[in-house]
Order: structure tokens, then C-alpha cells, then sequence
């Protein structure tokens, strides 16, 4: 039966690596080896495709959307199939005949419905990157972000039907899934990945932290009093957290580190002005990373400056939030 030895030869088991079993099954000999086995069971229902993806899911099923009741039928299926490879003496296409055949119309159905499902998952997770990419790629003039957004589109386009559009694709997708609501979270995991590397590196670039410190200058002008008698906290504000200005020192090398400091003090002062007293307490935390472990000469800034400016976007963003709703409320009076 070198059929079943070559069979047990391709070694499927849960032990290898999901992507380079996924390259062994696209090996031609895979295939051969797979046609001569169904032939010598005598399964002519399922193809050679079909079968491999009913062991793929079988051993990684969680790389698939597929519920419990499906993994127990599949993981049944396929079980028939291990009982012929390992039992010596048996009428393999009887076995096969009284026990197999009569699954494979239903297994079909099943792995369709799991390839469907999963395969759309797949679709909105690269329009979704790729929605978000491009449009921090519009924000930001980065060449990585460019390529991971055209990676993200390249994958797309093999995903999709070439019939189909694909701008108008991702465009209904965009509404479909609200994509917008989701992308400032996205936005901020890049940003603080791209300002972890940027102080790591040797040139140490402070471009991230200035991007951020010009969205909580927005945040902060959005979340002030609208009454004009308080227009003196935004001006303070955009005068302060003024980036141009900022870099134009940074360029003309007389920005020191104790001028981002006061800028951080600033900002800590600020957000103390909008939110309530028991909030005041995380505050205090932050202030005390400034003071212990900012102005700490082993200071690992790739690490606290990223943590400072996230609490300070965490906290920025529930007040934002707080203000939306209370003036919302007020609107409707």
C-alpha cells in the first residue's frame, strides 16, 4: 500500500508552522501524492483541493472562522481517513464505500460555507489595513506607511474578482464597517510603534512626539470653553504648543530637553483646568515619570516618552469625549 506510506510521508501535524505547511501543500509532489491516495480509496467526490483543505482546517482550525459543531464533523471526517492509513488488514474502498462516502456531500457544504466565511474575514481585514494606511499615508509623508498600504492593496487585488472595482469596493466597505470610527485607535498604536522607533534609532528623530504634541494642541483648543471671554486659554494654548515655532528651534539646534518638559508641564496644567479634582490623581502619576525617570540620566526615553504622550491621548481623549456628549446635551435643551 505505498499509497498510504506516501501519504503518512507528507507528515501533516499540527507541529509545523501553519505558513510553511500552507507552501508544502502548493508542491507539486503534494498534489500527486494526494490524486494516487483518493484514487487508491476511491473517493471521486472530493478533489484534490478540497481535501487538503479539509486537513488543513483540521489542524489549524483557528486560523479559520469556523464554529465547534463544524471542527467536530471535519475532525470526524478526516478521522476515517487516519483509521485507513493505520489499520493493516481492510477492505479499504468497502470501509470507504460504507463509512466515507456517504459524509462527502455534507463536508463539501460544510467546507464551502467555513471557506466563504473565512474568506470574507480575510477581505475585511486588508480593506480595513489598507483603509487605514492609506489614510495615515495621507497624514503623514512616511515611506513605510506608503508600503505597507500598497502591500495591503496588492493583496486586495489577488483577493478580489478582477470584475470588480475596487475603489468602489472599498469605499462600501468603508461605510459597511465604519471604518472611520475605528481608525483614530489604529492611528495611535502606529504612531507610538513609529515614536518607539524614532528615539531608538541613533539620530534620534522627534518628529513623532511633534505630531502628537500638534494633535493635543488641537484636542485641548477643541475641549476649552466656547465662550469668547475664554479665548485667552486658546491662545495660550496654540502659542505654547506651537510646533512651527518648536522645530524652528529644533533646526537651529536651541531646543534642549528642558524646554519638552515645560511643554509637558503645560500640558498637565491644562488638562488639570478641564477635568474634575478625582481625576487629578492621574495627573500626578504622569508628573512624577517627568520627574523621576524623564530627567533620570539612564532614562530610557524610546520607553517613557511613548508612555507619557499615550496617557496623555488617553486622558485628552475621555475628556474630548465627556465634552461631546455634555454639549450634545445642551443643544438638545
Amino acid at each position: 500500500m505505498k499509497e498510504i506510506e506516501l501519504f503518512k510521508s507528507l507528515d501533516f501535524n499540527i507541529n509545523i508552522n501553519f505558513q510553511k505547511h500552507m507552501i508544502n501543500m502548493q508542491q507539486q509532489n503534494t498534489y500527486v501524492i494526494i490524486k494516487d491516495y483518493l484514487e487508491f480509496v476511491g473517493n471521486t467526490d472530493i478533489n484534490i483541493k478540497h481535501f487538503l483543505s479539509l486537513i488543513t482546517i483540521n489542524l489549524y482550525n483557528n486560523e479559520f472562522n469556523i464554529n465547534d459543531e463544524e471542527k467536530i464533523k471535519i475532525k470526524n471526517y478526516i478521522d476515517k481517513y487516519e483509521y485507513i492509513n493505520n489499520s493493516k488488514e481492510l477492505n479499504v474502498k468497502q470501509y470507504y464505500n460504507t463509512y466515507i462516502k456517504k459524509d462527502n456531500k455534507y463536508i463539501l457544504e460544510i467546507l464551502k460555507t467555513i471557506l466563504k466565511r473565512t474568506s470574507d474575514d480575510v477581505l475585511k481585514h486588508y480593506t480595513k489595513m489598507y483603509y487605514f494606511y492609506n489614510t495615515l499615508s495621507l497624514e503623514l509623508k512616511n515611506e513605510e506607511l506608503i508600503k505597507e498600504k500598497e502591500a495591503r492593496l496588492e493583496l486586495l487585488k489577488e483577493l478580489l474578482d478582477n470584475n470588480i472595482n475596487i475603489d468602489v469596493f472599498i469605499k462600501t466597505k468603508e461605510k459597511e464597517l465604519e471604518l472611520d470610527k475605528q481608525y483614530n485607535e489604529f492611528r495611535k498604536e502606529i504612531f507610538f510603534e513609529m515614536l518607539n522607533k524614532d528615539l531608538t534609532r541613533k539620530d534620534i528623530s522627534y518628529e513623532g512626539i511633534l505630531y502628537l504634541i500638534d494633535i493635543i494642541r488641537e484636542k485641548l483648543c477643541f475641549i476649552s470653553p466656547v465662550n469668547k471671554k475664554y479665548d485667552y486659554i486658546k491662545n495660550e494654548i496654540n502659542e505654547i504648543l506651537d510646533t512651527k515655532y518648536i522645530r524652528q528651534l529644533i533646526s537651529n539646534q536651541v531646543f534642549e530637553f528642558s524646554n519638552l518638559i515645560n511643554i509637558f508641564n503645560f500640558i498637565i496644567q491644562t488638562i488639570k483646568k478641564f477635568q474634575s479634582e478625582n481625576s487629578d490623581k492621574k495627573m500626578e502619576e504622569i508628573q512624577s515619570i517627568i520627574e523621576t525617570k524623564l530627567l533620570d540620566e539612564k532614562c530610557e526615553i524610546n520607553k517613557i516618552l511613548p508612555l507619557i504622550m499615550r496617557n496623555f491621548m488617553d486622558i485628552i481623549e475621555q475628556i474630548e469625549a465627556d465634552v461631546i456628549y455634555f454639549r450634545k446635551k445642551i443643544n438638545k435643551i
